[in-house]
C-alpha cells in the first residue's frame, strides 16, 4: 500500500513538473513574437483635404519623422476593388526630424466608374547602418469613389475625298467623349429606307482614348452597283449605349474610274 501511494505520489509531481515547464517555455516564447511598433513613436502622418485641379486629383499628405534615430521611407500606390495597382508614386525619404509634404496626383479619367484605395506606407530606415528594420511598417488606406462621365457621341462633319484608288468618298466624322473602349457602328438607308451600306463588327476598331473622333466612310457603291445620288441617312450606334444619332446627307454619286 505505502508502494503504490509512492509511485502515485511520483506520477504527480512528474505531472506538475510538465506543466511547470510547459509554463515557463510559453512565458519565454511569448516575447520573441515579433509585433509592429507604434507608429506614433517614429512618425507622423497629416492628410490635408483632397481635392481636383485640372482634371486630375490631388492628395496631399505632410509627413514628420519624429524619432531622431530613423528616416522614414514612404510610398504609395492606388488599387482598384480587385485588389490590382493602378498606379503608384516614386518612393521619398524623410530624414530623421524632417517633415515632407508629399502631393499625389492622379487621372481617373480613363478609369471605369468603382471605389478605388489609395495605400500609404510608411516605414523606418537607419541610414547610417543601412538597415531595415522588421516590423516598423504600417500602412493607411483611403478609399476614393469614382464616377466616371457618361459616354458620349454626336455628329461632327462630313468631307469627301478621292481615296488612292481615285474613288469618291463620302466621309461622315463623330465626336466620342468618354468613349474608350466603345465602338462605333453605321448602317446608311436610302430616302426609300432600304440599307445601302453597313459595317459588320469585325470591321469596327474600338476607341483607343476618350475623346477623340471616329468616322465612316462610303464610295456609294453596294455590292459593286452604283447607288444614285440624293438624301442618304447615316445611323450611328454605339455598343453599350442606347443612344442613336442620325445625319441625312444629300451625297453626290460618282462613277468608279475605269481601269
Amino acid at each position: 500500500m505505502s508502494r503504490t501511494k509512492n509511485i502515485s505520489s511520483k506520477r504527480i509531481l512528474h505531472v506538475l513538473l510538465v506543466v511547470v515547464i510547459l509554463m515557463t517555455m510559453i512565458t519565454l516564447v511569448k516575447p520573441l513574437s515579433v509585433e509592429a511598433a507604434s507608429s506614433a513613436d517614429y512618425v507622423t502622418l497629416k492628410k490635408d483635404a483632397f481635392y481636383n485641379k485640372d482634371g486630375k486629383y490631388y492628395t496631399p499628405f505632410t509627413i514628420t519623422a519624429i524619432n531622431p534615430d530613423y528616416d522614414i521611407f514612404s510610398s504609395a500606390k492606388l488599387v482598384n476593388s480587385s485588389g490590382k495597382q493602378i498606379y503608384s508614386w516614386d518612393a521619398k525619404i524623410v530624414l530623421a526630424g524632417k517633415s515632407l509634404k508629399r502631393e499625389l496626383s492622379m487621372s481617373f479619367k480613363d478609369l471605369p466608374s468603382g471605389t478605388y484605395t489609395l495605400k500609404f506606407t510608411l516605414e523606418t530606415y537607419n541610414e547610417a547602418t543601412a538597415m531595415w528594420y522588421s516590423g516598423h511598417k504600417w500602412t493607411w488606406d483611403y478609399d476614393i469613389k469614382h464616377t466616371a462621365p457618361e459616354a458620349s457621341f454626336s455628329y461632327k462633319s462630313y468631307e469627301t475625298y478621292y481615296d488612292s484608288d481615285g474613288r469618291y468618298m463620302h466621309k461622315i466624322n463623330i465626336q466620342c467623349t468618354n468613349m474608350k473602349g466603345e465602338k462605333l457602328n453605321c448602317k446608311i438607308y436610302d430616302e426609300y429606307g432600304y440599307l445601302v451600306c453597313s459595317w459588320n463588327s469585325s470591321d469596327l476598331v474600338a476607341r483607343k482614348t476618350n475623346n477623340e473622333v471616329g468616322y465612316f466612310c462610303w464610295s456609294g457603291y453596294t455590292n459593286g452597283e452604283k447607288q444614285p445620288s440624293g438624301n442618304y441617312t447615316f445611323v450611328i450606334t454605339a455598343t453599350n449605349s442606347k443612344k442613336v444619332v442620325e445625319k441625312t446627307l444629300n451625297l453626290k454619286i460618282l462613277e468608279k474610274p475605269k481601269g
